[in-house]
C-alpha cells in the first residue's frame, strides 16, 4: 500500500501549558528587549519547542523502574503522547507497521 501522511492538531496539555507559561515568564527580561541576544532568543524558542513536546525534556525525571502507573502518567503529559498512544493501538489491531520519525532523540527515550 501507499505512504499516507495525515495532519492531527492536538493540543497541549495543562500541565504542558503551564511549564510554557514558566518558561515564558521566567525569560520576560530577555524576550521584552528590542536588542536582546539571538542567541539568548534561540535557547528559550528550543526550551518552548521541547515543552510542546513533553515536559520531561525540559526537566528530566529519573526513570528508574516504570510501573504501569507511571506509564500512564508519563503518556498523559503529553498531548501528542496521548494522541500517539491511541493510534498505536489501533495500528496494532489493523496488523500495520509503523515508523516513527521525530528531531528530538529525547522524545524517543520516552516513547520507548
Amino acid at each position: 500500500p501507499g505512504k499516507t501522511e495525515q495532519i492531527l492538531r492536538v493540543d497541549m496539555t495543562a500541565q504542558q501549558k503551564q511549564y510554557y507559561r514558566w518558561i515564558l515568564t521566567r525569560n520576560f527580561k530577555a524576550l521584552s528587549k528590542e536588542k536582546g541576544s539571538q542567541q539568548s532568543l534561540i535557547n528559550i524558542m528550543m526550551e518552548l519547542k521541547k515543552c510542546c513536546n513533553h515536559c520531561e525534556l525540559t526537566c528530566p525525571l529519573e526513570m528508574g523502574h516504570v510501573d504501569k502507573h507511571r506509564l500512564q502518567s508519563i503518556v498523559k503529559g503529553s498531548g501528542k503522547l496521548w494522541l500517539l498512544d491511541k493510534l498505536l493501538a489501533r495500528c496494532k489491531e489493523r496488523g500495520n507497521r509503523v515508523l516513527i520519525f521525530s528531531q528530538m532523540v529525547r522524545l524517543l527515550d520516552i516513547i520507548s
